[in-house]
């Protein structure tokens, strides 16, 4: 089971195969957020007691949830991190990255950003 943050938009596909992969093997994986949460989290079974009395929206999240894990003697596996979009900075992140990736990628992202700045009256 994965589960993926709808604000991260341009995770990369080989992140979420390789999450896939060891979660084979593996109880959890994550791939932390650059503000301290995170933008996946997959695990191998139903697992209820991870997610008790996390600091949710705070910048310990992922560190807090990985603690669980090992304090509970789960099998985890930290991917690279990524970025996820919760202010102007990380839109403007966005934004740049799509400029900066191939036309086609994102689509429906792109089709939204679009929208919204068609909307915005400044």
């Amino acid at each position: 089971m994965v589960t993926i943050g709808s604000d991260s938009p341009t995770l990369p596909v080989d992140r979420v195969e390789e999450a896939f992969t060891r979660l084979a093997r593996l109880d959890m994986v994550i791939v932390p957020a650059a503000d301290g949460g995170y933008v996946l989290l997959g695990t191998s079974r139903f697992l209820p007691d991870l997610f008790r009395d996390i600091p949710w929206s705070t910048p310990r999240v992922c560190d807090v949830t990985c603690r669980r894990a090992r304090e509970t003697c789960l099998t985890m596996h930290r991917l690279p991190g990524w970025y996820d979009v919760d202010d102007a900075g990380g839109l403007a992140r966005l934004q740049g990255h799509l400029n900066e990736a191939a036309p086609r990628s994102c689509p429906s992202t792109r089709r939204f950003l679009e929208r919204a700045r068609d909307r915005d009256p400044t």
